[in-house]
């Protein structure tokens, strides 16, 4: 197989197989660019996640804004055609790159491509209408997601609550870090949330001063509350299961805390060891699978970051909204009632657990965690006090659970999780 040297045809084939599947957009991303894509193009990969980013964001807008423009909507089998035309759009929306440039681009790889080359004249008409028209989309906000989130969150959250979260979790997010050392500011950032700076204005991450010196991390403010819950950790061993990527582990080494890791994706642990050495902080690491393993010790911190549908988190991730669904969740929460049970066995008495997950749906948090009680007698609430976290106090809920919702952080949002604390009884 011959290696891909044209940008626009690389962006066109890693949408073709992301739309075909259910595999997340980065991994697509990252085959590609390491089997398929040749030498002199690799430095475009940060461009080429960004179109299809803007193009997951803005999906349902730009097809709304496709069929306006045709007579005859095309069929959702030509998906080659119809991304050819989305991919274009977002590159002169977003990118507000020369029309005649953008068109007469789209146009020749259609010419020359077997299953395209037929539909070259009709790519050109959409595209030049569009710019004659200046077609904007029709769609409500309930429309901009899947029907079933959209569902989902307005019985959780109520309609107008849920058009909020929508306009925020469709949103570009800025850059959030944490710093190695907790009592510096080094790079002069405002304060998010406690331990969180944001950058606002980026260009590649590796770039950016302080970091292959391993000064700081990325890491969503919404994802610094975890571990900031536990309260005072130094010199405490923390267990921290479902670790990776490893933001939180890093975390809580910064913290003084002593860190064991538990993390059964071997892949997702080469990737955190990268990260603890880069940073030089080093957190015990353990290759298993939590419902199998039998640690050594019983500890009086856990961190249960569970595995979710990750809603919470479309600003970085918008391809979610298209490879998860109503199945997902009812997987996860199987799978996190297992981790819940097994990980109160590794807690000593009166140790305290905290659950969390990064999604939005209650089933997942809330609903969850109130099964779990009422299923285990061993576990009580701890609720999360808002005199103990006066700086998260907008997040509290009267229960004493802790649930970040995308709009609720001004200038740029916060991921959504849903947090909760527990003890084991005596």
């Amino acid at each position: 197989m011959s290696l891909l040297n044209d940008q626009r045809t690389v962006t066109l084939e890693i949408a073709n197989e992301f739309m075909c599947g259910k595999t997340p957009l980065n991994e697509v991303i990252e085959h590609f660019y390491n089997n398929r894509v040749a030498s002199e193009i690799k430095n475009k990969r940060s461009e080429t996640k960004f179109i299809l980013s803007a193009l997951c964001r803005k999906l349902f807008e730009i097809d709304n804004i496709i069929n306006q423009l045709t007579d005859k909507n095309i069929s959702p089998r030509n998906i080659m055609i119809r991304n050819c035309i989305r991919i274009a759009l977002v590159e002169l929306i977003d990118l507000e790159r020369p029309a005649y440039a953008v068109i007469n681009s789209w146009v020749e790889i259609a010419k020359n491509k077997k299953r395209l080359m037929h539909f070259s004249k009709l790519i050109n008409a959409v595209l030049r209408k569009f710019i004659k028209n200046n077609t904007k989309s029709t769609l409500d906000d309930s429309e901009k997601i899947p029907g079933w989130l959209w569902d989902s969150w307005s019985k959780t959250y109520g309609k107008t609550e849920t058009i909020k979260i929508i306009n925020a979790s469709l949103s570009e997010p800025p850059l959030d870090i944490s710093y190695v050392d907790t009592e510096t500011n080094m790079l002069q950032l405002p304060v998010t949330l406690p331990g969180s700076y944001r950058m606002n204005q980026t260009g590649k991450v590796n770039e950016i001063e302080g970091f292959k010196e391993g000064k700081w991390w990325v890491q969503d403010a919404g994802a610094t509350i975890p571990a900031n819950i536990l309260g005072d950790v130094r010199d405490k061993n923390v267990l921290d299961l479902c670790s990776a990527p490893g933001g939180k582990a890093m975390q809580l080494v910064a913290m003084g805390a002593h860190v064991t890791c538990v993390e059964i994706s071997r892949k997702r642990i080469d990737t955190m060891k990268d990260n603890f050495q880069r940073t030089g902080l080093k957190p015990e690491i353990i290759c298993a699978d939590i419902l199998k393993w039998q640690p050594e010790k019983k500890y009086d911190l856990i961190l249960l970051d569970a595995p979710c549908s990750a809603t919470g988190t479309i600003r970085k991730n918008p391809d979610l909204i298209h490879i998860k669904d109503q199945q997902d969740i009812k997987s996860n929460i199987k799978l996190q009632k297992m981790l819940l049970e097994r990980s109160v066995e590794f807690l000593n008495d009166n140790g305290v657990l905290v659950y969390c997950v990064c999604s939005l749906e209650y089933e997942e948090g809330e609903g969850q965690i109130e099964a779990f009680l009422k299923d285990n007698s061993s576990i009580s609430s701890m609720p999360i006090n808002k005199d103990d976290f006066p700086e998260y106090q907008a997040f509290i809920s009267p229960k004493g659970y802790l649930s970040t919702l995308p709009h609720l952080q001004e200038e740029g949002g916060i991921d959504g999780f849903f947090i909760s604390k527990l003890y084991k009884k005596f």
